[in-house]
């Protein structure tokens, strides 16, 4: 018996202690699917002409799995973007990158 034959079969959802309270970094919710999450920064980077490290993120997330988690920006703009499998919405900003320290995972 297979339990996870698609990506909606398999979701997680990364909650994080980073509030957007003001500062220069933007914070986004990436939602994605069928991608990885390296895939998916490259491809937002390239979209929005960013060099790759000026993007922050906590922990990859499985690239057969609907996955939603956040992910920071330096001199990213204050707007969302969506593509083939990936959806970037716009939180706010922040005063510093996201990092590992800042997550936990949560299933939906």
């Amino acid at each position: 018996m297979k339990l996870k034959r698609i990506p909606d079969d398999f979701q997680v959802a990364e909650q994080i202690a980073l509030e957007a309270t003001g500062g220069p970094i933007a914070l986004y919710q990436l939602t994605k699917q069928s991608l990885g999450t390296r895939e998916a920064l490259d491809a937002i980077a390239r979209r929005w002409n960013l060099p790759r490290r000026a993007v922050a993120f906590a922990g990859l997330k499985d690239r057969h799995a609907l996955t939603r988690q956040f992910v920071t920006i330096e001199g990213g703009p204050r707007r969302g973007m969506g593509q083939t499998n990936l959806e970037l919405e716009y939180v706010g900003q922040t005063p510093r990158h996201i990092h590992a320290s800042a997550s936990a995972y949560s299933r939906w």
